[in-house]
């Protein structure tokens, strides 16, 4: 092998190793958290919701409900509704769906 095509091999594999650690820093600092704020949006809280006039609640849609909370450990409120079964049986099922806005 000439001296040429050793230099241009050595050229290649040197800007084929730093191609690799270009591409390992981009996807360290780039592409992660892009794909972590897709996969996990950004939390959205209660004020959000109000201060651009949203608000949900079962009634909108037909249901009787009301919004309640749950006390977790370290006093962390988990918002939520109850959402009383339709129906007049005893054992009628109970329904508590905890949606996760505003919860603090």
């Amino acid at each position: 092998m000439t001296g040429k095509k050793k230099g241009c091999l050595a050229a290649s594999a040197a800007v084929l190793v730093f191609g690799v650690i270009l591409l390992r820093w981009a996807t360290d600092r780039v592409l992660d958290p892009i794909i972590h704020n897709v996969l996990n949006p950004p939390r959205r809280t209660t004020e959000e919701f109000i201060r651009n006039g949203v608000k949900v609640t079962p009634q909108q849609y037909g249901g009787k409900g009301e919004e309640v909370y749950i006390e977790g450990e370290g006093g962390v409120r988990l918002r939520g509704w109850f959402m009383p079964s339709y129906g007049n049986l005893k054992s009628s099922p109970l329904v508590i769906l905890l949606h996760g806005m505003g919860d603090g």
